[in-house]
């Protein structure tokens, strides 16, 4: 029988935001999946989550690209989600697709 996996999942409501508590989740936890809505990032900034913590692997995609690509964003920040693995399932992850609004990966 498979080995069950921990999996969260975060509202950070902006990675500033949200930025402890999920690094507290990082380094506590340690659960092998965490789901993150609402990271609020562009896509130029995902690395601030691709690089968040040397134990897990970040798929993420930006939920503002639409409207950055046409004007200057006003207002406040938006969306974007991610999923972060951690390294001991990583070998097992593949991304399927990322889209603004949801990526979809397989751990088999």
């Amino acid at each position: 029988m498979a080995k069950p996996i921990t999996v969260m999942s975060y509202n950070l409501h902006g990675l500033n935001q949200g930025e402890s508590l999920l690094r507290e989740l990082c380094c506590k936890s340690q659960p092998e999946v965490i789901f993150v809505q609402e990271h609020w990032l562009s896509s130029v900034n995902l690395c601030k989550l691709r690089s968040f913590s040397d134990n897990y692997i970040c798929l993420a995609s930006s939920g503002m690209e639409h409207i950055i690509d046409k004007s200057i964003l006003h207002g406040r920040p938006f969306g974007g989600v991610a999923i972060l693995f951690h390294k001991n399932i990583s070998d097992h992850v593949k991304c399927i697709a990322a889209f603004d609004r949801y990526i979809i990966a397989k751990i088999s």
